[in-house]
């Protein structure tokens, strides 16, 4: 597979370079097909580097889809109902944190993608998908007429996330955390979580917006994404688009923000984008670590991007 000179992005010719290899490796008549995980912070330009990855994957004769974790989102009522049974629990006031996925749903929807290109099977899966717009930005899984359906071949499932190949710590390491950013905040005394938004935090002391045991609720949900759809051994490979700053996911989601104000006239306040972000936050404080050190080897690609989400370089773990 060559780079099309089309292809500017560096950061798009730098994961087809990446993948020829272990594209071939794995090619195999009537196979599963090739799975790619795709993680990347918030704003930092997942959905466009997507489409790019599928449509130089299809230029060079390939067959792939892309899956957004987004769209598994539980349906309304039952996001609603996970609010209501941990009603202090600030990661399950709104989506977007592990346990407010449909991970069963998931699990049934990957299983039937590894197999559609045996001889036996329908040749025909449907991928939900979700209206973020609806009941006022608080989301709902469209009905399913509205599904997607893929049919064979495909020879590569992209899944795309913010979370994917995020891997669970142990609650030990979680209260070791924990602890640290408590003493350090009683010390300089600053444990105030407005003014933690405020100052764009990016460190333990995030830990601290939250009880203990609702980071353990969110750690236990990762873990079981991860028995399932989001085990790392059923990656072929992974890329991970990040960065050396935390503060530029900030930066990066006011940017978005702005102009959605500029287009529509709607949106977050600054304020609101902020605390948006910092709920997002623990969860990188806790895993961004271990993820950064690979949990593919060989098969994990790691791009760091600057303020400007330009390529500032790559490894292979």
């Amino acid at each position: 597979m060559t780079s099309s000179p089309e292809i500017i992005d560096p950061k798009v010719a730098r994961i087809l370079s990446f993948l020829e290899p272990l594209l071939r490796l794995t090619r195999k008549p009537a196979s599963r097909p090739f799975f790619l995980a795709l993680s990347g912070l918030q704003g930092s330009g997942k959905s466009t580097l997507v489409a790019r990855i599928c449509a130089s994957l299809r230029e060079a004769g390939h067959h792939p889809i892309s899956v957004s974790l987004d769209d598994f989102y539980l349906p309304a009522p039952e996001l609603q109902a996970a609010a209501t049974s941990q009603p202090h629990n600030k990661l399950l006031k709104q989506r977007g944190q592990p346990g407010t996925h449909d991970a069963k749903l998931a699990n049934q929807v990957f299983e039937q993608l590894r197999r559609i290109n045996e001889a036996d099977e329908e040749h025909s899966v449907l991928l939900p998908t979700y209206d973020k717009g609806a009941h006022n930005g608080r989301g709902d899984r469209r009905p399913r007429v509205d599904w997607i359906a893929v049919e064979s071949p495909v020879d590569l499932v992209l899944l795309e996330g913010w979370c994917v190949g995020f891997q669970p710590s142990a609650q030990s390491t979680i209260k070791d955390l924990y602890s640290t950013a408590l003493q350090d905040s009683t010390e300089t005394g600053n444990i105030d979580g407005a003014s933690l938004a405020t100052r764009q935090s990016t460190g333990p002391e995030v830990l601290l917006e939250h009880d203990l045991g609702h980071l353990y609720y969110a750690n236990q949900q990762l873990a079981e994404y991860c028995k399932g759809f989001m085990n790392p051994e059923s990656f072929d490979a992974v890329v991970h688009l990040d960065t050396e700053n935390l503060h530029h996911v900030y930066e990066w989601r006011l940017q978005q923000e702005h102009k959605l104000r500029e287009a529509t006239g709607h949106g977050m306040s600054d304020e609101e984008v902020e605390l948006f972000v910092l709920r997002y936050m623990p969860a990188y404080v806790l895993y961004l670590d271990r993820f950064r050190k690979g949990v593919c080897k060989n098969r994990q690609l790691r791009i760091v991007i600057d303020q400007q989400r330009e390529m500032v370089e790559s490894f292979v773990l």
